[in-house]
């Protein structure tokens, strides 16, 4: 079946447009709301020249100009027609679940419909989501004294506060932040590898505990800071 048109539903306001964005296969572009013109260029340039025995000569080198023709507008106006792939359907639901909770709805899910008519089929995408997990308790789990020391003292500068969304952009901001302070205050050697979360979902009322966890080299006791 050609894919005629997609639909994503029930999602998030906030949130409508991008996953309409993740969806892998869209259909054919439309002329004037209704025809899909690239597709039927694409479809109607088609055809070959007959053999060049089997015509006057005078007539296969028209039809070879012709043919040329019909292949550059194949080319560059034409739309090969987009047959549903149900792979594609499965992969563009899988993103959206991704994505949905990367922005705090972590029990999002998304199933997919197909009604095909007359060859023409169409994808709804419908979403089944609960409000936002917002941030309970973020606790600091840092084995290096030195480095729990300074990292409390800036702590008002954390990307993460009880109260508010959880996504995982906040993660990454706060991991980013830590190392970028650390850095600077003469831990060249830290890198974001030594951070990492556990996000706790058992808590209820879609609220989610974060600790943050700051981890030592390997063999070594703490970190080395540099004049």
């Amino acid at each position: 079946a050609v894919l005629a048109n997609t639909e994503v539903k029930n999602a998030p306001d906030s949130h409508q447009y991008k996953l309409t964005t993740l969806v892998k296969q869209q259909p054919n572009n439309r002329f004037l709301s209704t025809i899909r013109l690239g597709m039927w260029t694409y479809l109607l340039a088609g055809g070959e020249v007959p053999p060049r025995d089997s015509i006057p000569e005078g007539q296969w080198f028209v039809g070879k100009a012709w043919q040329g023709l019909k292949e550059t507008i194949r080319r560059d106006a034409g739309q090969p027609p987009v047959i549903l792939d149900s792979a594609q359907i499965r992969a563009s639901a899988a993103q959206m679940e991704t994505y949905l909770a990367d922005q705090g709805h972590l029990s999002a899910r998304v199933a997919s419909s197909v009604d095909v008519t007359n060859q023409q089929a169409t994808v709804t995408y419908d979403v089944q989501s609960e409000e936002p997990y917002q941030i309970g308790n973020v606790d600091y789990f840092i084995q290096d004294r030195a480095l729990n020391r300074l990292i409390t003292e800036e702590r008002e500068q954390k990307r993460l506060d009880s109260g508010r969304t959880y996504s995982s952009q906040k993660l990454r901001k706060e991991r980013n932040r830590i190392s970028r302070f650390l850095q600077n205050r003469g831990f060249y050697n830290f890198s974001k590898r030594f951070i990492e979360f556990q996000v706790d979902t058992s808590v209820g009322e879609h609220t989610v505990n974060v600790a943050v966890m700051v981890a030592n080299p390997a063999d070594y006791q703490r970190h080395r800071q540099y004049e």
